[in-house]
């Protein structure tokens, strides 16, 4: 490289000692070189230009004596005798050089960025890091990691785009007893023509996750590392799509566990207190017989609340509605029910943790059929067939069955329409 001396004022014949130095992990470019008669030394007035170079492994952390500062490039005009060093120091491994140190990205709810930026001069290449299915050697150097476990499943983008040096950036998921499963889940080595990496996968939920960034050669440099984790929309976001549960023959226990971020709200959702919340998924729930519901929103990083319908020819029909636990709801068995959760808040967090029980009632002999004690209706008359009604000869049903089912009195029989 050419260096251009300033010589802001005329030297004067006056020479001064000029003494520049490197300390250990580095050298010096001094320009020019001594300028006076007896060629030591260096005339009154001359601008010496110094540039630091640190060896690999190395970095440059200022000059001290006669210049104070951290620039690696420098000037000094000579006015007396003057002495400067370079120092440098010993880049120290990054902190996830190793995996049983990786750097640990927390779950949560919602879209998820991550970012990472650090030096990685001198990380190792352990002898128990895993295969890239690479056509050509090599393998990859001075390894770093980073561990993941997604709550929900969805989508992982990984971009080194910024690095100093060529990367290859895999995904590798944990097999069972804490190893890494012999296939990567996804690698890439460059973009395009560019030397970055660059890639997509898509994770299971609850599972752990191994990012691995090597170097393409023996040298490396700082790291830019960019994530972000899009969870999988909710499936059952629609009425219709509701998810299903299934009635036990006793007891019924259900548990779900999904990220409703971008769940939405349609304009036929009830309405809470009057007003419409937001990000509502859906299930579906049909009871063998008479019992009671009670739903659950304990693990929830948001504020829900909890709707239970039935439906019927006129649309949607409240059977409840709550807060984040809905206590001993009263359904009737083989009435389809569906349930709705939403979320008072739309930019609050979006983990769903649901528990359903379902407890149904005294089992029924042949025969026999369980009305709720509270809100029954007269249909007509019971014209019994050699037995009197339990009723007191009358026909009775419940208001939320009737309205539900369409029940029609004809005669002297109920019909479902």
């Amino acid at each position: 490289a050419n260096f251009v001396v300033f010589d802001p004022a005329p030297m004067g014949d006056t020479c001064y000692a000029v003494n520049v130095q490197a300390g250990a992990g580095g050298s010096v470019q001094v320009n020019p070189g001594p300028n006076c008669p007896s060629g030591s030394g260096y005339r009154q007035g001359t601008v010496v230009q110094m540039i630091a170079a640190p060896q690999y492994g190395y970095e440059f952390t200022g000059w001290s004596g006669a210049v104070n500062s951290t620039d690696g490039m420098t000037t000094l005009t000579v006015k007396a005798n003057s002495s400067v060093t370079a120092n440098f120091r010993l880049v120290e491994p990054p902190v996830n050089d190793d995996r049983a140190q990786a750097i640990v990205w927390p779950a949560h709810s919602g879209v998820q960025s991550f970012h990472d930026t650090r030096n990685a001069l001198n990380a190792s290449t352990a002898s128990d890091d895993p295969l890239l299915p690479r056509k050509i050697a090599p393998q990859g150097f001075r390894s770093v990691w980073y561990r993941f476990t997604p709550l929900g499943p969805g989508t992982l983008r990984l971009s080194t785009l910024g690095s100093e040096y060529d990367t290859i950036a895999a995904v590798w998921a944990e097999a069972e007893g804490g190893g890494l499963d012999s296939k990567v889940v996804k690698w890439n080595d460059n973009t395009g023509t560019k030397r970055h990496s660059s890639l997509s996968a898509s994770l299971q939920g609850g599972k752990t996750y191994w990012i691995e960034v090597v170097s393409k050669t023996t040298n490396a440099g700082v790291l830019v590392m960019d994530g972000q984790f899009t969870p999988r929309k909710a499936s059952n976001d629609a009425r219709g799509s509701a998810l299903r549960i299934t009635d036990a023959l006793g007891e019924t226990h259900y548990h779900a566990s999904l990220d409703v971020w971008n769940a939405t709200t349609a304009a036929s959702d009830p309405l809470f207190d009057g007003s419409p919340l937001h990000r509502s998924v859906w299930f579906r729930y049909k009871p063998r017989q008479n019992g009671t519901l009670t739903v659950d929103l304990a693990g929830s990083d948001f504020a829900g609340r909890v709707g239970v319908y039935t439906s019927s020819p006129s649309g949607l029909r409240a059977a409840a509605q709550g807060g984040t636990r809905l206590e001993n709801t009263a359904l009737v068995g083989g009435l389809t029910y569906y349930i709705e959760v939403v979320s008072q808040d739309p930019n609050a967090p979006s983990w769903l943790e649901l528990d359903l029980r379902y407890v149904p009632g005294t089992p029924l002999g042949a025969g026999e059929y369980d009305l709720p004690a509270a809100g029954l209706v007269t249909l007509g008359g019971w014209q019994s067939a050699g037995r009197e009604g339990a009723l007191n000869g009358s026909l009775f049903t419940s208001q939320e069955l009737y309205a539900a089912s369409g029940l029609t009195f004809t005669g002297s029989r109920a019909e479902v329409l």
